[in-house]
Protein backbone atom coordinates (compact mmCIF):
# COMPACT_ATOMS: atom_id res chain seq x y z
CA UNK A 1 0.00 0.00 0.00
CA UNK A 2 1.35 3.40 -0.83
CA UNK A 3 1.73 6.31 1.53
CA UNK A 4 -1.24 8.14 -0.57
CA UNK A 5 -3.51 5.21 -0.09
CA UNK A 6 -2.82 4.60 3.35
CA UNK A 7 -3.63 8.46 4.79
CA UNK A 8 -7.24 8.07 2.14
CA UNK A 9 -7.88 4.70 3.48
CA UNK A 10 -7.64 6.34 7.33
CA UNK A 11 -9.17 9.27 6.61
CA UNK A 12 -12.51 7.31 5.02
CA UNK A 13 -12.82 5.25 8.43
CA UNK A 14 -12.52 8.02 10.39
CA UNK A 15 -15.59 9.67 8.52
CA UNK A 16 -17.69 6.48 8.77
CA UNK A 17 -17.12 6.14 12.25
CA UNK A 18 -18.08 10.17 13.25
CA UNK A 19 -20.67 10.29 10.35
CA UNK A 20 -23.08 11.02 13.44
CA UNK A 21 -21.17 13.94 14.50
CA UNK A 22 -19.82 15.55 11.43
CA UNK A 23 -21.87 18.02 9.38
CA UNK A 24 -22.20 17.00 5.36
CA UNK A 25 -20.07 20.18 3.32
CA UNK A 26 -23.40 20.98 1.58
CA UNK A 27 -25.54 21.13 4.71
CA UNK A 28 -25.61 24.90 5.15
CA UNK A 29 -27.96 25.22 7.55
CA UNK A 30 -25.68 22.80 9.96
CA UNK A 31 -22.17 24.69 8.53
CA UNK A 32 -24.03 28.58 9.99
CA UNK A 33 -25.42 26.44 13.43
CA UNK A 34 -21.87 25.11 14.12
CA UNK A 35 -20.36 28.10 13.59
CA UNK A 36 -22.88 30.34 15.61
CA UNK A 37 -22.40 27.43 18.66
CA UNK A 38 -18.40 28.08 18.78
CA UNK A 39 -19.00 32.11 18.69
CA UNK A 40 -20.86 31.77 21.66
CA UNK A 41 -18.55 29.62 23.40
CA UNK A 42 -15.92 31.81 22.61
CA UNK A 43 -14.51 34.04 25.91
CA UNK A 44 -13.79 37.72 24.73
CA UNK A 45 -10.59 38.56 26.18
CA UNK A 46 -10.51 40.41 29.75
CA UNK A 47 -10.54 44.52 29.33
CA UNK A 48 -7.49 45.86 30.83
CA UNK A 49 -8.65 47.48 33.70
CA UNK A 50 -8.42 51.74 32.48
CA UNK A 51 -6.09 53.67 34.36
CA UNK A 52 -7.77 56.30 37.36
CA UNK A 53 -8.13 59.92 36.14
CA UNK A 54 -5.77 62.36 38.08
CA UNK A 55 -7.82 64.92 39.58
CA UNK A 56 -7.22 68.37 38.61
CA UNK A 57 -5.21 68.89 41.63
CA UNK A 58 -2.91 66.20 41.56
CA UNK A 59 -2.08 67.00 37.78
CA UNK A 60 -1.34 70.58 38.99
CA UNK A 61 1.06 69.16 41.63
CA UNK A 62 2.55 66.75 39.48
CA UNK A 63 3.17 70.01 36.82
CA UNK A 64 2.41 68.50 33.35
CA UNK A 65 -1.23 69.88 33.36
CA UNK A 66 -2.69 73.37 33.76
CA UNK A 67 -5.55 73.17 35.59
CA UNK A 68 -6.70 76.40 34.08
CA UNK A 69 -7.41 75.29 30.74
CA UNK A 70 -6.51 71.52 31.20
CA UNK A 71 -3.98 71.64 28.79
CA UNK A 72 0.02 70.91 28.99
CA UNK A 73 1.58 73.33 30.73
CA UNK A 74 3.29 76.26 29.22
CA UNK A 75 5.45 78.65 31.16
CA UNK A 76 4.73 76.88 33.67
CA UNK A 77 4.69 78.73 37.25
CA UNK A 78 4.33 78.06 40.72
CA UNK A 79 2.11 79.65 43.11
CA UNK A 80 4.20 80.35 46.03
CA UNK A 81 2.39 79.38 48.47
CA UNK A 82 1.15 75.59 47.66
CA UNK A 83 3.33 74.97 44.86
CA UNK A 84 0.56 74.17 42.58
CA UNK A 85 1.62 74.45 38.95
CA UNK A 86 -0.32 76.41 35.32
CA UNK A 87 0.80 78.10 32.77
CA UNK A 88 1.78 81.94 33.43
CA UNK A 89 -0.41 83.09 31.04
CA UNK A 90 -3.70 81.24 32.57
CA UNK A 91 -2.23 82.34 35.66
CA UNK A 92 -1.98 85.89 34.74
CA UNK A 93 -5.16 86.33 33.52
CA UNK A 94 -6.64 84.39 36.99
CA UNK A 95 -5.19 87.19 39.06
CA UNK A 96 -5.81 90.14 36.95
CA UNK A 97 -9.66 88.47 37.27
CA UNK A 98 -9.74 88.33 40.77
CA UNK A 99 -8.49 91.94 40.94
CA UNK A 100 -11.14 93.66 38.94
CA UNK A 101 -13.95 91.46 41.40
CA UNK A 102 -11.48 93.73 43.84
CA UNK A 103 -10.40 91.27 45.88
CA UNK A 104 -6.59 92.30 47.92
CA UNK A 105 -4.73 88.94 47.25
CA UNK A 106 -5.03 86.33 44.21
CA UNK A 107 -5.83 82.99 45.97
CA UNK A 108 -5.04 79.66 43.76
CA UNK A 109 -7.35 78.64 41.77
CA UNK A 110 -7.01 74.79 42.81
CA UNK A 111 -6.84 75.10 46.75
CA UNK A 112 -7.68 79.14 47.43
CA UNK A 113 -4.95 79.68 49.32
CA UNK A 114 -3.65 83.20 49.37
CA UNK A 115 -0.21 83.99 47.22
CA UNK A 116 1.62 86.98 46.36
CA UNK A 117 4.17 85.95 43.97
CA UNK A 118 5.52 82.95 41.58
CA UNK A 119 7.93 80.71 40.79
CA UNK A 120 8.68 80.38 37.18
CA UNK A 121 11.52 78.75 34.87
CA UNK A 122 11.37 75.42 36.71
CA UNK A 123 13.99 73.03 36.18
CA UNK A 124 13.24 70.75 39.19
CA UNK A 125 11.76 70.51 42.36
CA UNK A 126 14.40 72.45 44.03
CA UNK A 127 15.71 74.47 40.78
CA UNK A 128 13.83 77.69 39.95
CA UNK A 129 13.80 81.73 39.08
CA UNK A 130 11.52 83.72 40.52
CA UNK A 131 9.29 86.27 38.95
CA UNK A 132 8.33 89.21 39.63
CA UNK A 133 5.17 89.90 36.77
CA UNK A 134 2.48 89.91 39.28
CA UNK A 135 4.03 93.13 40.21
CA UNK A 136 3.26 94.46 36.83
CA UNK A 137 -0.30 92.00 36.01
CA UNK A 138 -1.48 93.43 39.58
CA UNK A 139 -0.57 97.06 38.92
CA UNK A 140 1.06 96.91 42.38
CA UNK A 141 2.78 99.93 43.99
CA UNK A 142 5.96 100.36 45.87
CA UNK A 143 5.01 101.30 48.69
CA UNK A 144 8.24 100.87 51.00
CA UNK A 145 11.98 100.41 50.43
CA UNK A 146 13.91 99.15 53.64
CA UNK A 147 10.90 100.12 55.37
CA UNK A 148 11.10 103.60 54.35
CA UNK A 149 7.85 104.67 52.59
CA UNK A 150 8.24 105.62 48.94
CA UNK A 151 6.58 108.93 47.51
CA UNK A 152 4.24 108.07 44.72
CA UNK A 153 5.86 110.32 42.27
CA UNK A 154 9.04 110.35 43.46
CA UNK A 155 11.85 109.01 40.98
CA UNK A 156 15.79 109.21 42.64
CA UNK A 157 18.35 110.05 40.51
CA UNK A 158 20.72 107.15 39.78
CA UNK A 159 23.64 105.75 41.86
CA UNK A 160 24.31 102.58 39.79
CA UNK A 161 26.04 102.49 36.22
CA UNK A 162 26.05 99.94 33.44
CA UNK A 163 27.30 96.83 34.59
CA UNK A 164 25.63 97.36 37.72
CA UNK A 165 21.96 96.80 36.79
CA UNK A 166 21.80 94.34 33.89
CA UNK A 167 20.77 91.32 35.29
CA UNK A 168 17.59 93.20 37.12
CA UNK A 169 17.25 94.88 34.13
CA UNK A 170 16.61 91.56 31.81
CA UNK A 171 14.56 89.88 34.87
CA UNK A 172 12.17 93.05 34.73
CA UNK A 173 11.67 93.02 30.96
CA UNK A 174 11.26 89.10 31.15
CA UNK A 175 8.30 89.71 34.19
CA UNK A 176 6.72 92.25 31.71
CA UNK A 177 6.84 90.17 28.25
CA UNK A 178 8.01 87.17 28.96
CA UNK A 179 10.83 84.78 28.36
CA UNK A 180 12.78 83.54 25.40
CA UNK A 181 12.74 86.91 23.57
CA UNK A 182 15.83 88.33 22.32
CA UNK A 183 16.08 91.83 25.00
CA UNK A 184 19.46 92.85 23.30
CA UNK A 185 17.59 96.02 21.69
CA UNK A 186 15.61 96.75 24.61
CA UNK A 187 18.76 96.56 26.87
CA UNK A 188 20.64 99.17 24.70
CA UNK A 189 17.35 101.43 24.22
CA UNK A 190 17.14 101.65 27.94
CA UNK A 191 20.95 101.41 28.70
CA UNK A 192 21.04 105.17 25.76
CA UNK A 193 18.39 106.63 27.26
CA UNK A 194 19.96 106.30 31.14
CA UNK A 195 23.12 107.67 29.82
CA UNK A 196 21.37 110.18 28.77
CA UNK A 197 19.65 110.52 32.61
CA UNK A 198 23.36 110.84 34.19
CA UNK A 199 23.83 113.78 32.52
CA UNK A 200 20.62 115.70 31.93
CA UNK A 201 17.54 116.32 34.35
CA UNK A 202 16.43 113.38 36.32
CA UNK A 203 12.80 113.61 35.78
CA UNK A 204 12.97 114.65 32.06
CA UNK A 205 15.08 111.40 31.41
CA UNK A 206 13.09 108.93 32.79
CA UNK A 207 10.23 110.57 31.07
CA UNK A 208 11.90 110.43 27.75
CA UNK A 209 12.50 106.63 28.56
CA UNK A 210 8.98 106.14 29.35
CA UNK A 211 8.17 107.23 26.11
CA UNK A 212 10.27 105.19 24.41
CA UNK A 213 9.47 101.97 26.02
CA UNK A 214 5.59 103.11 25.36
CA UNK A 215 5.67 100.75 22.01
CA UNK A 216 7.25 97.28 23.68
CA UNK A 217 5.61 97.49 27.30
CA UNK A 218 2.45 99.31 26.81
CA UNK A 219 0.83 100.17 29.93
CA UNK A 220 3.79 98.69 31.97
CA UNK A 221 6.06 101.18 30.82
CA UNK A 222 5.42 103.72 33.35
CA UNK A 223 5.64 101.29 36.20
CA UNK A 224 9.13 99.61 34.85
CA UNK A 225 10.40 102.93 34.38
CA UNK A 226 9.67 103.68 38.39
CA UNK A 227 10.80 100.35 39.27
CA UNK A 228 14.18 100.77 37.54
CA UNK A 229 14.24 104.42 38.93
CA UNK A 230 14.66 103.17 42.86
CA UNK A 231 16.57 100.46 42.19
CA UNK A 232 19.30 102.69 40.26
CA UNK A 233 18.76 105.22 43.22
CA UNK A 234 19.96 102.51 45.42
CA UNK A 235 23.05 101.46 46.70
CA UNK A 236 21.94 97.30 47.28
CA UNK A 237 23.14 94.49 45.22
CA UNK A 238 19.92 92.87 43.55
CA UNK A 239 19.39 90.16 45.97
CA UNK A 240 19.80 92.75 49.15
CA UNK A 241 17.03 94.73 47.10
CA UNK A 242 14.39 92.26 46.71
CA UNK A 243 14.64 91.35 50.16
CA UNK A 244 13.29 95.07 51.06
CA UNK A 245 10.81 96.00 48.63
CA UNK A 246 6.86 96.48 49.84
CA UNK A 247 4.12 96.35 47.91
CA UNK A 248 0.92 98.06 47.60
CA UNK A 249 -2.08 97.62 44.94
CA UNK A 250 -2.20 100.58 42.79
CA UNK A 251 -5.08 102.96 44.70
CA UNK A 252 -3.38 104.85 47.60
CA UNK A 253 -6.85 106.00 48.76
CA UNK A 254 -8.04 101.19 49.05
CA UNK A 255 -4.56 101.39 51.02
CA UNK A 256 -5.20 104.29 52.94
CA UNK A 257 -8.63 102.89 54.16
CA UNK A 258 -7.04 99.54 55.09
CA UNK A 259 -9.28 97.91 51.92
CA UNK A 260 -5.76 96.17 50.06
CA UNK A 261 -5.02 94.22 52.81
CA UNK A 262 -1.44 96.24 53.54
CA UNK A 263 1.88 95.36 51.88
CA UNK A 264 3.31 92.98 50.72
CA UNK A 265 6.74 91.59 49.84
CA UNK A 266 7.59 90.17 46.96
Amino acid sequence: MSIGERHRGTADDSDDDDSSEWASRNDADALDAALAAAADTEQPPPASPAAPALPRRELAVLGDTCAICLQALADAALVRACFHAFCLECLCAWVQTQALHGLDRPTCPLCKAHFDSVLTNVASEFDFDERRSLVYRRRMRLAKLNGVAVAAHALPAPLKVRGEYDAWLRRELEACIGTGLDLTVLVALIQCCLDKVHRSDVARGFRELEAALQPFLYDDAGRFVRELAFFLGSRLNLDAYDAVLEYCCASSEACATGQCGGSHAV
